[in-house]
């Protein structure tokens, strides 16, 4: 499969998800107003992949020291395995470690009418997901996956 249309990547939070849209010629990570996390989280996800005519969702999985899984790791997976279920789009999975952490680095460095507030850190953080997603398909290390 050609990815020619944008990838939706989520940064999984129990209280909030960070969202982020990424096309795959512009490669810019777009990051996007975070939801709730709610019973109608697979709902939300659903209407944004329409919305913004994406092709695949990625979702990061946070991994513990030495890239051990964790019991958010897990509960990551599980989430992914109910997008899964329900999206008419391929969903993938990618390690992520310290993508808050950057997301605060760059939201310090932002300047102008990017940062007035509207931008979460928590978007951000998926906006890197996206980019580091977009790498491996470069790359070629993800199965069935070119650009």
């Amino acid at each position: 499969m050609t990815l020619d249309a944008p990838i939706l990547a989520l940064d999984l939070g129990r209280a909030r998800t960070g969202v982020a849209r990424m096309h795959p010629i512009a490669r810019l990570p777009e990051p996007l107003s975070p939801i709730d996390m709610s019973d109608a989280f697979v709902t939300d996800v659903t209407r944004l992949v329409a919305e913004h005519d994406c092709a695949v969702c990625v979702v990061g999985i946070p991994m513990g020291l030495q890239g051990v899984a964790t019991e958010q790791s897990a509960w990551c997976e599980q989430q992914a395995d109910m997008l899964r279920a329900s999206l008419a789009v391929p969903v993938f999975t990618v390690p992520e470690d310290g993508t808050t952490k950057e997301a605060e680095r760059i939201a310090r460095t932002m300047t102008g009418s990017s940062t007035s507030g509207h931008t979460s850190i928590d978007s951000i953080a998926a906006g890197i997901i996206a980019q580091d997603f977009m790498e491996q398909v470069v790359a070629g290390k993800v199965k069935g996956l070119d650009v």
